[in-house]
């Protein structure tokens, strides 16, 4: 694994009609709920406090 590479278990919620990926022990703190914007097969977009993040598939 790279250096400064995090890896934390997850999984994907359904909440009030809305996807969350919920992280566990993010930061070693407990778990983080980010909520999904878009998710498609080479791509996924997270937004958490109001910042959106666009994940690309690499392998």
């Amino acid at each position: 694994m790279p250096a400064g590479t995090v890896v934390s278990p997850f999984r994907v919620v359904k909440d009030n009609g809305n996807l969350y990926l919920l992280i566990h022990n993010y930061d070693r703190l407990g778990e983080r709920r980010m909520m999904i914007e878009s998710m498609s097969d080479n791509e996924l977009i997270i937004n958490d406090d109001n910042i959106s993040y666009k994940l690309q598939k690499v392998a």
